[in-house]
């Protein structure tokens, strides 16, 4: 049990690790800083634990389950905000408005 926890662990930090970078990407030369990358890597590997967890509860109907898969992602972009910059949240902005 360990070992799959651990496993796991390291499945999140990959995957979140990737995110990251995805996202970093989306800033264009407004970079994040190493401390922010840090942040923004914590939160996307709670945020993936939880929608773990999401999908492991029973008893919710698919429109149950899809309210609060948006509710997670929109709880995680807030977080997410408030860690940018106003420069970096401007080129999120265009980013997102050219998409």
């Amino acid at each position: 049990m360990i070992a799959f926890n651990g496993f796991a662990q390291e499945k999140f930090e990959a995957k979140a690790t990737e995110l990251t970078k995805q996202f970093s990407e989306k800033l264009g030369e407004q970079k994040l800083s190493s401390e922010q990358e840090n942040q923004i890597q914590q939160l996307f590997i709670e945020k993936l634990k939880d929608l773990k967890k999401l999908k492991k509860e029973e008893g919710l109907s698919e429109e149950a389950q899809a309210t609060k898969t948006k509710e997670i992602h929109k709880e995680y972009s807030k977080k997410i905000h408030e860690i940018l910059t106003k420069e970096q949240k401007k080129a999120l902005k265009e980013y997102n408005a050219n998409k």
